[in-house]
């Protein structure tokens, strides 16, 4: 009788993530509202730790006047979920599997703590620097993070001489770089697929005046990710980065394309289950989509052995 062999790692991670996902969907938000309470209480307590005095109350974190309110995604709920899916998905024993979630999860949910505790101390301080932070920690270093966390417990169950350690720093010293600079240019990125969006409703005879409210738009930060994700990664040759970059942020803006329609068809035509579709967009691009990317580029590449003279 012939053996069935597993499917590869990555098509258990898509499976595997899909499915987690998924089924954080489909519960109900009052599920998630201890997790919110517990986080926004906890975070009040890190907060403690730099010598401030924050209310918690229910999920609110309130700082010399600053208020911040502590949602599903604010939560490790969701960086946990990719990193568990990522141990499933990859071939070890299961004692091995059981420490790198026990110790992946707890180090992920007090970064996380950390993380909304800094946000907070920062808007209460610059209030015009908050979302900025708040993007940066929240969606691009705690990503890194989980894929940090990844390589390392990866190199540990499977003796690979890449350093989990030495990625994350060249990721995050990477996403450093960048951020600043799609800072400056998400702007006026939003408004050339705009461009796109308003082309495709003219076709019906609809003409959109589009607002422009936000020197942030979140959900196209997931580029910066990706870019520093790939650049990072020293399995892969530097015109092989730069393919998988162009071929990725396609992908990427065209979820980005989707959630601008989303955003018309809820504000313009009041399509209220249009807000569902764009949450959907949000979160499978903000956590998924980039490391799937990332995944596929350097599946197959040899690991970098040093040289023995």
């Amino acid at each position: 009788m012939a053996r069935t062999s597993f499917p590869h790692p990555i098509l258990r991670f898509s499976v595997i993530s899909g499915a987690l996902f998924l089924m954080l969907f489909l519960l109900p938000e009052s599920s998630f509202v201890p997790l919110t309470r517990v986080t926004a209480a906890l975070s009040g307590w890190c907060i403690g730790l730099f010598g401030m005095q924050a209310a918690a109350a229910g999920d609110m974190i309130t700082l010399n006047g600053f208020r911040v309110r502590i949602i599903t995604e604010c939560t490790a709920l969701y960086p946990v979920a990719v990193f568990a899916a990522f141990v499933l998905a990859w071939p070890a024993p299961w004692r091995k599997r059981l420490a790198g979630l026990l110790a992946g999860g707890a180090v992920l949910t007090a970064a996380n703590l950390v993380r909304i505790a800094v946000v907070a101390v920062v808007g209460a301080a610059y209030p015009r620097f908050f979302e900025a932070f708040h993007v940066y920690l929240g969606q691009v270093a705690m990503l890194l993070l989980v894929m940090g966390l990844a390589k390392v417990w990866l190199r540990w169950v499977s003796c690979s001489p890449e350093s989990g350690e030495g990625f994350l720093l060249r990721s995050a010293v990477l996403a450093s770089l960048l951020f600043p600079v799609w800072l400056v240019a998400n702007t006026h990125y939003v408004r050339m697929l705009d461009r796109l969006v308003q082309g495709l409703f003219s076709w019906e005879g609809y003409s959109l005046v589009m607002e422009y409210r936000h020197a942030v738009y979140f959900q196209t930060f997931n580029v910066v990710l990706l870019a520093a994700l790939l650049l990072a990664e020293q399995k892969l040759e530097a015109r092989r980065k730069l393919v998988w970059i162009a071929a990725g942020a396609a992908i990427l803006a065209a979820g980005h394309v989707l959630f601008r329609v989303g955003n018309v068809l809820l504000v313009a035509f009041g399509w209220r289950s249009a807000l569902v579709v764009t949450s959907v967009l949000v979160i499978v691009g903000e956590y998924l989509l980039p490391v799937l990317v990332w995944l596929a580029a350097s599946s197959g590449c040899p690991e970098k052995r040093p040289k023995v003279h």
